[in-house]
């Protein structure tokens, strides 16, 4: 919807090598970033300190119960991967982690078999070095991301890499705001694997920039495997009538849990779906946490006690009515920013289940939308910041889920920022007497020349 445009001309001759001063542009630079995100994770984070007797979180966090999971597979466990006190039982193994954790809590399996077996390789080596490498893939994610985000951003602006410099020098230092956005290092010291998804996305992404729907359709297929972050992209998708985008997804589910059918026991699938058919073991572990949660039903948890059975109705469903209406009643670009903050918006507050890591999903179009709306863009990532950081807290002193709050009113902000836009763009509202006054506050500063 919006256009970034420079009014300076170029002064790079067509052909000739464009100057670089960008750190990801220097594999070098790179490689010494990335160590060293590494290391002060690994050194610097209490998730990361090893020891034979570990408190109630074990080393590498999250990590744990992929790594168990996969190990179980390899070895020929799978049938009781979904077995609680089994998958326990191995977590809690020093001979299997090589280490001893507090008893009473643990990781349960909640994610389908293909999951846990895309992480044979790293079930292969010891738990503490496949932590180490797990890291390093998680922080690799991050960068990659970073580049690509950089790459999004300049090809929307011009196909011309000529034309894209001005773009490209004004996002050269996105990593850093990347690296220091709260999500990010909630889901690297939590060994959660949210970053992944941000790099699935930004991929989605450039191959729609390419008109490459199958591919990228396919490739977002890889979602499937956490349903939770999967649901809306692909309803909106088909809703704009981008059907290779949606027949790739269909063919990449078929091809991976085809694949999952075929090296993993029926047995080990039909525990999985009997697990899931209660959503409450997840929900009554103690590894849960409502206090990180950031969807509709968070709020209707923060009522009264006595108040939450009618509240989650009463809250919930004029909520998710009004959530729905702004992501649907827009048909907005695919490749635009705007399409994937409604898109991640809308799926963090309808889902059952969102944490604050997954908030760093939202780096792709609030970087994005750096490089023609800068304001907006410093204000949306300084926004979630300080909510997400500030949450706990908040949640603790007066149980409200601020994060869930802020999502609905980005929301709303972008409705009324399309109804500012609606009106100045008709033919009735081109002559200044027309439009609302506050219309014209809101947008005219985005009209262009």
């Amino acid at each position: 919807m919006f256009h970034f445009r420079s009014n300076e001309p170029s002064t790079i001759e067509p052909g000739s090598r464009l100057p670089s001063s960008r750190l990801l542009d220097k594999p070098l630079a790179v490689v010494g970033v990335w160590f060293a995100l590494c290391a002060l994770t690994l050194f610097g984070s209490p998730n990361f300190e090893w020891g034979n007797e570990l408190g109630s979180t074990p080393y590498g966090a999250d990590f744990l119960q992929e790594w168990v999971g996969a190990r179980m597979i390899l070895t020929g466990h799978s049938s009781e991967l979904y077995h609680s006190d089994v998958f326990q039982a191995w977590q809690h193994d020093p001979t299997i982690v090589g280490f001893a954790w507090d008893v009473d809590q643990y990781y349960p399996a909640v994610y389908p078999p293909i999951h846990y077996a895309f992480y044979a390789l790293l079930a292969c080596i010891p738990y503490r070095i496949a932590t180490m490498v797990w890291v390093g893939v998680l922080w690799g994610a991050v960068l990659a991301s970073a580049k690509l985000i950089t790459d999004i951003a300049a090809n929307a602006f011009s196909p011309d890499p000529t034309d894209q410099q001005s773009v490209r020098d004004r996002m050269r230092h996105i990593w850093i705001a990347l690296v220091f956005f709260p999500p990010v290092h909630f889901s690297i010291i939590l060994g959660q694997k949210s970053v992944l998804w941000l790099l699935v996305l930004c991929i989605v992404c450039r191959l729609l920039q390419m008109r490459r729907e199958l591919t990228a359709g396919c490739i977002f297929a890889l979602l499937a495997v956490k349903p939770t972050l999967f649901f809306l992209i692909p309803l909106l998708m088909f809703r704009q009538g981008r059907y290779r985008f949606c027949s790739g997804i269909a063919l990449g589910i078929i091809c991976l849990f085809g694949l999952g059918a075929l090296t993993i026991p029926t047995a080990t699938w039909l525990e999985y779906f009997r697990s899931i058919g209660d959503p409450t073991t997840y929900a009554n572990n103690s590894g849960y946490r409502l206090d990180w949660s950031c969807n509709i039903i968070a709020l209707a948890n923060a009522l009264p006690h006595g108040w939450v059975a009618w509240g989650k109705f009463a809250l919930c469903v004029p909520l998710a009515v009004y959530v729905g209406l702004c992501v649907f009643q827009h048909r907005l670009n695919p490749t635009s920013p705007d399409f994937f903050l409604v898109a991640i918006a809308g799926t963090a507050l309808l889902s059952p289940h969102t944490y604050h890591y997954d908030m760093c999903l939202f780096m792709l179009p609030v970087l994005w939308a750096f490089a023609d709306r800068p304001q907006t863009s410093i204000a949306y990532y300084a926004l979630l910041s300080v909510a997400i950081a500030a949450s706990p807290n908040v949640v603790d002193f007066l149980g409200i889920p601020i994060v869930a709050i802020l999502l609905i009113g980005i929301l709303s902000e972008f409705r009324l920022r399309n109804w500012a836009a609606n009106q100045l763009e008709t033919p009735f509202c081109q002559h200044e007497v027309n439009v609302s006054p506050l219309a014209h506050k809101l947008y005219s500063s985005h009209i262009d020349a």
